[in-house]
């Protein structure tokens, strides 16, 4: 077993293995299975397949720089989707305070829940907003 481990460490050494967008992909892999299996689509199958053989590709890619500017660019191309998945989480969680992003600047203001509708002044640019708390 450890002849098979160390082997295994050794082929994976000069490779790229898992990053952000690789889990992303398997992600999508599993939803677009699931789609074309429930359908029976032949071209969700083969949709999912493509999917899997570009994720063993970049796992397995001794490109490591490519993989890495591929994995930047999907990076900042999901920044303002975690961004605003970042804002909604912390409205679900904190039951005291209300989050929201400046219009002019986009930094986040905490304002306490409760209030009724208020007027927010961003401690960043001093532009002032309207909000309900």
């Amino acid at each position: 077993m450890k002849k098979i481990l160390a082997k295994l460490r050794s082929f994976m050494a000069r490779r790229y293995g898992t990053d952000d967008l690789n889990r992303f992909l398997l992600r999508c892999i599993l939803v677009v299975a699931i789609i074309g299996a429930i359908f029976n689509s032949i071209f969700f199958k083969s949709l999912a397949i493509v999917l899997l053989g570009w994720a063993f590709y970049r796992a397995m890619s001794k490109q490591i720089w490519n993989r890495q500017k591929e994995n930047y660019k999907f990076k900042e191309m999901m920044k303002p989707l975690n961004n605003e998945m970042d804002l909604i989480v912390k409205n679900l969680k904190d039951q005291n305070y209300r989050y929201f992003r400046c219009p002019n600047c986009g930094q986040i203001v905490r304002v306490p829940r409760g209030k009724g509708k208020i007027e927010i002044k961003c401690p960043r640019c001093s532009s002032k907003f309207d909000k309900k708390s």
